[in-house]
């Protein structure tokens, strides 16, 4: 389906695929048939700051339906973050472990992760060890 509709994509893993969508594709993806669910991650620029083998990891949990268990990850901030940072993290579904200078390690779903890449002040989300 995506060969046939032009589809640019970014990076794919068994039935999960990142795709790089125009506005007029959306509405004709949401309607094809092969389409069992969609996750709105961002703009293109924004999906810059996952880490490679992070999106491969969140591409493995969307499609095996594990993505609203929690995960741990690192956050790199531009500076140390404060309560407004950490009260953003919280309103994505993510709970902070660990401060250590402009990092946090979080924990949380990977449904959350649209809400962490709209925060500017975050610059690059990678995976964590487990707390």
């Amino acid at each position: 389906m995506l060969e046939r509709s032009s589809i640019p994509l970014l990076n794919e893993l068994g039935n999960a695929a990142i795709l790089l969508l125009r506005p007029d594709q959306v509405l004709p993806l949401l309607k094809a048939p092969e389409v069992q669910r969609i996750a709105w991650f961002g703009p293109r620029a924004r999906l810059a700051r996952l880490d490679p083998s992070l999106e491969l990891d969140v591409m493995a949990r969307f499609g095996d339906g594990s993505e609203g268990k929690d995960r741990p990850l690192l956050l790199r901030l531009k500076d140390v973050p404060g309560e407004a940072e950490e009260r953003s993290v919280a309103a994505a579904g993510y709970r902070v472990v660990t401060r250590a200078g402009p990092n946090l390690v979080v924990t949380g779903p990977f449904t959350g992760l649209p809400e962490l890449l709209e925060n500017d002040r975050i610059i690059y989300i990678e995976q964590a060890s487990k707390p």
